[in-house]
């Protein structure tokens, strides 16, 4: 079967793009069908090409001395209690063994394990430090198989120290395949100093998903710990003034920070990460694609050639890992329109779609235009689960044609899933609308349809929360005019809404506590009310809020806390808040 030409189908959906910046509806009559969308054995295909591949690459063939084990244990010997320029005697040795020596480095570190556990008591400092000199001699050989074992120690390794240390030699290896194994272990990872140097190891190899776990380290740490001090390490050696302007090049997809070239080793850890969503292992599902959707632009081709893939799972799930990207993703874009054409997938490839075109937050990404597809996939007529999923990629893709669609399905008499997609789209699409009116009209219809049982309040709250937050930023004073002599107080309208988003925020749940179906209804209740009241203000021009229901002191919060700086996670998974 011929897959589905990306051009064609953007030429096939040509009419659906006016020239004015706010389209009609499109018409429901003469609804086309879809084009077809090949499938075939894509990720085992590849896997077994690339290793392959691999298995024919020349091998060294240096012959070893008889006495290696001997000169590879006294060189552990020799490190451990070198010191001065005399470490670098160690060094030089190693690298003259070659890579032979990494095989017996490795056998004897796992011995050096067998004794700690054997004796765990017992264990001391020179024990540690041993382990430590094996993991440094492994640092200086530029190996996949010493990278390999390094990347083991970094996630394995009950020694913070030790894991610390493995992180470090690997930012300095040529083996760029260990960053899916290092982002697997940034979600885990609770040591803080553990977590800079997996930071600094992934940013080596071009990958700088690791900065938000070092901004969460810096709110505990403060201006002058070491995680700042990465942060500024790092975004000074990738060009950037500072660490905000690199995290948002990272988010935004900057070109400046693609990868050229990643190693064949690189793509097959990609491809085995994609086979394990055919595993029914949640846990390891959910590790995959929080892997895969932290990688770098260069990869959003790879993951996009999956969605071919014959397994409907590898699918499904590739497709929200990519969405999950967001411009990071968008190379992907083509692969996703085309794939609208699979029922299985269509509704997650349309979600996927605007995420990584979405003009919210970036500007218009160059070349393909996402709109025509999922208009093409919002017509009535379509499936109801593709339309319902079109209907709400148009609200996040941030497109004015997308407003007519929009303001029509949100209208009484519509689904009550679709109206509240459309409605929830016209929140997040506030900033596209001339009048202010109109978006409050549509937070007051949102807040009201919620009171249909059929729907769910999660992803209503969410947009009425994106709002708040973005009129908050609009009417925030210019950055740096709280240091001038004549600054004007806030405004009224910034009053409203700081106090606002200090009352939703009071609503938050207790991440460390499951919260009950009547906890979870006064919370809606209460941050209902909130918004309605903040509508009401603005709307007046009054200086405050009405007051609005108060959640009930936490009895639990001092038993539940979140330990201090260096106890806790980096990452942690909250309770969903609705």
């Amino acid at each position: 079967m011929k897959a589905c030409s990306t051009l064609a189908l953007t030429l096939a959906l040509g009419l659906l793009t006016p020239s004015c910046s706010e389209a009609p509806p499109p018409p429901a009559t003469a609804l086309p069908a879809l084009p077809e969308f090949e499938l075939r054995d894509v990720v085992a295909a590849r896997i077994a090409a690339l290793e392959a591949e691999l298995a024919a690459e020349p091998v060294p063939t240096d012959p070893a001395p008889d006495d290696l084990a001997e000169q590879v244990a006294g060189l552990v010997t020799f490190l451990t209690s070198a010191k001065g320029s005399l470490v670098d005697a160690a060094f030089e040795d190693v690298q003259r063994l070659g890579p032979v020596a990494v095989e017996p480095l490795v056998a004897l570190y796992r011995e050096e394990l067998v004794r700690a556990a054997e004796a765990p008591h017992t264990e001391t400092d020179t024990g540690t430090e041993r382990r430590r000199s094996i993991l440094r001699l492994l640092g200086d050989l530029d190996t996949p198989a010493s990278a390999a074992f390094l990347a083991e120690v970094a996630s394995t390794e009950r020694s913070a120290l030790l894991r610390s240390t493995a992180s470090w030699k690997l930012a300095g290896l040529g083996q760029d395949f260990v960053v899916p194994e290092l982002l697997k272990q940034l979600t885990y990872e609770k040591d803080p100093d553990a977590v800079v140097w997996l930071v600094r190891a992934l940013a080596a190899h071009g990958n700088y998903s690791g900065l938000s776990a070092l901004n969460v380290l810096v709110a505990r740490q403060g201006p002058d710990g070491p995680a700042n001090v990465a942060l500024w390490e790092l975004a000074r050696a990738a060009g950037y003034a500072d660490p905000f302007e690199l995290r948002f090049a990272w988010d935004a997809g900057d070109p400046a920070l693609e990868v050229q070239g990643r190693s064949k080793r690189y793509e097959l850890a990609l491809w085995r990460r994609m086979q394990t969503f055919t595993e029914f292992q949640l846990r390891g599902v959910d590790d995959s694609r929080n892997i895969l959707s932290s990688l770098g632009r260069e990869s959003a081709t790879t993951l996009a050639a999956a969605l071919h893939d014959e397994n409907r799972y590898i699918r499904v799930h590739v497709a929200q890992s990519i969405g999950r990207m967001i411009r990071r993703g968008e190379e992907a874009a083509p692969m996703l329109a085309a794939a609208l054409g699979d029922p299985i997938v269509a509704p997650n490839a349309a979600e996927a779609l605007a995420e990584v075109s979405s003009t919210r937050h970036f500007e218009r990404p160059p070349g393909f235009d996402a709109y025509p597809p999922l208009a093409f996939a919002a017509l009535p007529g379509r499936d109801p689960g593709l339309r319902l999923a079109a209907v709400r990629a148009l609200g996040v893709l941030g497109d004015a044609r997308a407003l007519g669609t929009l303001r029509e399905l949100a209208q009484p008499g519509e689904t009550p899933e679709l109206r509240q997609a459309a409605l929830e789209g016209l929140v997040l699409s506030s900033d596209l609308l001339d009048e202010e009116a109109e978006v409050h009209d549509h937070l007051r219809a949102l807040g009201a349809h919620l009171d249909d049982p059929y729907v769910d309040p999660g992803s209503s709250l969410r947009a009425m929360l994106d709002w708040l937050q973005r009129e908050h930023a609009a009417a925030a004073p210019p950055l740096g005019a709280a240091d001038a002599e004549d600054v004007p107080p806030p405004s009224a309208r910034f009053t409203v809404l700081a106090e606002a988003l200090d009352r939703w925020n009071a609503w938050a749940p207790n991440p460390y506590v499951p919260p009950t179906s009547a906890e979870n209804a006064g919370r809606r209740a209460a941050r209902l009310a909130i918004v309605a009241a903040t509508v009401d203000a603005l709307e007046s021009g009054a200086a405050a809020l009405a007051p609005t229901p108060e959640p009930a002191p936490d009895e639990e919060a001092e038993e539940t806390a979140e330990p201090a700086a260096g106890g806790g996670p980096v990452r942690f998974q909250p309770v969903k808040d609705e």
